[in-house]
């Protein structure tokens, strides 16, 4: 690290050690850490700080000598190590920079003390164990594919998957086939029982055995896991579910054998805890940003991609990412050394049709996805392009004669789009028949008349012609095509029948634009009513 850096860290840092040590701190060798006696319930145990070696660019951790807290107040993680159990006290997102060494430790030592004081007072917040159930219940990772409401006591599946975990399932047929798919193999399935627990999970968290059987006492479940729990390929696992406010959430306990008969005296011994991961569509996409993203993935609508090249391809990978499941993929190009540099697919599908490689891409990420491909001409897959609730014709290019005849269809949605080079990316939505596909393009066309021969190259070779224009600049175009079928999709249909214009850097491209787009700023949109531009 630079002299100078140096300089200034250990300078900040002598300045907290110098405010610890007014506050009756004491310094550790062994440890290299800062101890204090503090009294807590009328006994004295050791309040700890650690001062990392990139502080102040790094905040201050905080640790208590006191095995017994974990579990009895929140945000006091396991006791691992020498040093004692660590308070969380602070998100990453709240730990704003401070440059100066002392205030920042005499901050979050003030911070640090009236959460201890909180304790001792028994004034803090029993709902945060909740809020932290993932971090006090982890012995464990266990998986749960969720395809069903999970409402009543049952049975389901748990399976071993090779390089991936224990997966709990609501239907093990689908999640077979997903993790096949993937090329995950599955070594082995079992039956566990499930028992909903609503809202009996609550501070103090039940970790022993006779916590545990005291809930499903209360709800009636006793018999049922006494029925089931020894019999054969019954997993001593058991999942149960509660609420977190509105949202339900799942752990897993680990039973040790279990006679049929229930002892008189519950053993007190503590269970292993299972914290439950979802990998369920609905919990996937609960993190796209808004509930827009759960409501897509939730959604039937089969979108049809006409053309997987640098435009359709990313289009594609980019609806799958934004919760669309189902999808019918045409394009009779395989994917070449040339076509490397813009699409989204690399070398590893090199050589594959490109409808493979981008059923195969969104598979990896989906495998829950249903695709059905075509590398035969747009015009033979007709049957196919059928099933589709919306199609977008994305070739790359207006001139192609599929569109023309597409555009002759009026009885589904459909979009067209293309680039102009880097000059301009083209929108067209539609719901009905286009009468002059010809004509309408040329109406909307950027470009100049002159230019537009330019727009396309002739590699080596006989029929190699290809159209330049950069990754950045067809990405912009493929950002906008996908916000218009999402908007399409959560308004069930109901927009309005129009043209979209992107443009590209329009002070570069002056001299090859028509006038009358001159003037919009680059990089913007213009949206148009359908309906004027093809007025004769």
């Amino acid at each position: 690290m630079d002299k100078k850096v140096n300089q200034w860290l250990e300078s900040e840092q002598k300045k907290a050690f110098d405010y610890l040590y007014s506050q009756d701190f004491k310094f550790s060798e062994s440890q290299n850490i800062y101890y204090k006696k503090i009294t807590f319930n009328s006994r004295k145990i050791d309040l700890k700080v650690l001062i990392p070696n990139e502080y102040p660019l790094k905040y201050p951790k905080f640790y208590i000598d006191d095995k017994s807290w974990h579990l009895t107040y929140p945000h006091i993680e396991e006791y691992k190590t020498s040093i004692g159990s660590s308070i969380c006290y602070l998100e990453d997102e709240d730990k704003v920079p401070v440059m100066d060494g002392a205030t920042i430790i005499k901050n979050e030592l003030t911070r640090i003390l009236s959460i201890i004081d909180e304790y001792h007072n028994n004034t803090f917040q029993k709902d945060d164990f909740l809020l932290e159930f993932d971090s006090y219940w982890s012995d464990e990772i266990i998986y749960l594919d969720l395809y069903n409401q999970l409402q009543e006591a049952q049975i389901l599946k748990i399976s071993n998957v090779k390089k991936f975990g224990r997966v709990i399932s609501t239907n093990i047929d689908n999640t077979i086939n997903n993790f096949t798919v993937l090329n995950h193999e599955i070594t082995k399935t079992e039956d566990i029982l499930f028992l909903p627990f609503s809202n009996y999970i609550s501070y103090p968290l039940p970790t022993t055995y006779s916590k545990i059987m005291n809930i499903i006492r209360e709800l009636g479940y006793e018999d049922f896991l006494r029925t089931n729990i020894n019999k054969y390929k019954m997993s001593k696992v058991v999942l149960f579910s509660f609420f977190i406010g509105k949202e339900i959430h799942f752990g897993t306990f680990t039973l040790h054998s279990i006679k049929n008969v229930v002892p008189k005296l519950l053993p007190d011994y503590d269970i292993k805890k299972g914290r439950v991961k979802r990998i369920d569509r609905e919990r996937i996409f609960t993190r796209g940003g808004n509930n827009l993203t759960r409501d897509i993935s939730m959604n039937e609508i089969t979108v049809g991609v006409i053309g997987c090249g640098s435009l359709g391809g990313s289009l594609a990978f980019k609806l799958a990412k934004s919760g669309v499941k189902n999808f019918i993929l045409i394009d009779k190009d395989f994917l070449d050394i040339g076509n490397i540099a813009r699409h989204i697919c690399g070398m590893k599908y090199f050589k594959l049709s490109k409808v493979e490689a981008i059923k195969m891409l969104i598979l990896e990420h989906f495998p829950d996805c249903n695709i059905e491909i075509s590398n035969q001409d747009a015009i033979d897959s007709l049957e196919l392009i059928d099933k589709a609730n919306l199609i977008v014709s994305a070739i790359g290019s207006e001139g192609n004669i599929f569109e023309h005849f597409f555009s002759q269809l009026n009885d589904r949605p459909k979009i067209f789009t293309w680039f102009e080079a880097d000059i301009a990316g083209q929108i067209i939505f539609t719901k009905s028949k286009i009468e002059d596909f010809n004509k309408l393009t040329s109406k909307i066309r950027v470009t100049k008349e002159e230019y537009i021969s330019s727009l396309s190259k002739n590699d080596i070779g006989c029929n190699s012609m290809f159209t330049p224009y950069s990754f950045i600049d067809a990405e912009n175009t493929v950002n906008h095509v996908a916000r218009f079928i999402t908007n399409f999709i959560s308004k069930k249909g109901n927009l309005k029948e129009e043209v979209w214009t992107i443009f590209g850097d329009n002070e570069l491209n002056k001299d090859k634009i028509e006038v009358e787009y001159q003037d919009s700023p680059a990089f913007s949109i213009k949206k148009r009513p359908l309906l004027g531009l093809t007025d004769d």
